[in-house]
Order: C-alpha cells, then structure tokens, then sequence
C-alpha cells in the first residue's frame, strides 16, 4: 500500500497546481483502497490457516506456539488426484465412521441391524459427498491460482518495462508509482491465491486421512 499511498499522494499533489485531473485522482485512490482490500484480505487468509493448524495440531489457539511461514502450495500434486479412491479412503479412515461401524455391533434383531446399517451407509454417503465437495473447491482454488499467477507474469513483464522507462526519464513520478502499485496488487492478489490453494489442499488432505476440519472447529 506504500506505493499506492504514494501514488495518490503525488497526484494530490499534481491536482493542487492544476496538473492532474479528476479521473487521475480517482485511479490513484481507487488503486489506494484496493491494495488495502487485498492486503487485509491476506491478512484473514493467513489467521484463516493459523486456527487450523492449530486445530489440528490439538493445540490452543492462545498457546503461543510459534508457527513457521506457510509453505507455497504444489498444484502440480492435483493432477494425480483420484477423487473417488480418495472417497473410500475417507470413508476407511474417518474416526466417527469407524467407530459407528463398531457401535452395538452385537446387535441381534433384524430391525436394529438394519437401522444400524442404514445410518452407517447414509454416514458414509455423507462423507463422500464432503470429500467431493473439497476437491470442488480445491479445484476452484487452483483456477484462480492459475489466473493469478498469470496476471502476477503479466504484470513483472509490464514493471519491468515501467523500471526501464523511469531510468530514461520516459515516466513521471505520479505514472511510475502508479506502476508500482499494480505490481504490488498483482503480486499481493498471486500470494492470496496460493495461501488459499494451500489450505483447500491441506482441507482436502484431512478429509482423506479422516479428519474433516468444519467452520464450527476451527
């Protein structure tokens, strides 16, 4: 937001000696107020990940522990995904499931066993309807990583060419930080999106290996 800040600054600036227009003073606030967004969107991302890696992890979220930076998410790992072998693993490993299958499992009467039966096998529909809807969203995460990622190219490409221009005198000071600041936007937009892939894969993870983590848990 440094930069944006800056950018809006100059053309205040600019407008107080009759250089800028009102169109100019709007982009630049407008650029102002997105990064923010963004910024404190990432900031929400981030907490988002840290209560449930503390959830999983069984510990207290006011425990203090000290948590590494987040590792950078590895889409390449969603192209050997099979999602209904994933299913029945989920279904094999989830603690509730297994331990509803071995629940009154000396039932004698037809009915009870029925019963029984019945709500196993609507337990573990359930479970694989989760399990899909995960890999959904993971799969939706990884669309907009990717046209994150490309807008992230795309804007290196356009910064370094704005650098190049600023070195020979081809910008003003109010152009190149207004440059600058939608590099850090795209950048910033990029790194949402892989914290977001990450945690939609690590969700994913645990659901496989049996731990649904829900929004009343974290």
């Amino acid at each position: 937001t440094e930069a944006a800040q800056a950018a809006l600054d100059a053309s205040n600036a600019l407008a107080a000696q009759g250089m800028a227009v009102e169109s100019s003073l709007l982009a630049s606030a407008n650029s102002l107020n997105s990064a923010k967004a963004t910024l404190t969107a990432l900031d929400s991302s981030i907490e988002s990940v840290k209560r449930n890696i503390y959830t999983l992890t069984g510990q207290a979220y006011t425990s203090g522990i000290k948590i590494g930076a987040v590792p950078a998410a590895d889409p390449g790992r969603l192209d050997g995904i099979d999602v209904e072998k994933d299913c029945e693993a989920a279904v094999g490993n989830n603690y509730e499931l297994i331990q509803q299958r071995h629940t009154d499992a000396e039932t004698r009467t037809n009915k009870a066993v029925k019963s029984r039966l019945r709500g196993i096998e609507d337990a573990e529909a359930q479970m694989k309807i989760t399990v899909r809807g995960l890999y959904q969203d993971m799969m939706g995460q990884k669309a907009a990583y990717d046209a994150a990622r490309s807008a992230y190219e795309s804007a290196q490409i356009t910064w370094r060419g704005a650098q190049i221009q600023n070195q020979q005198g081809m910008l003003s000071r109010a152009e190149f930080l207004q440059a600058e600041a939608a590099f850090l936007q795209a950048q910033s937009n990029y790194q949402v999106a892989d914290l977001e892939l990450f945690q939609a894969m690590e969700t994913y993870d645990w659901a496989v290996a049996g731990l649904v983590v829900t929004d009343s848990e974290q």
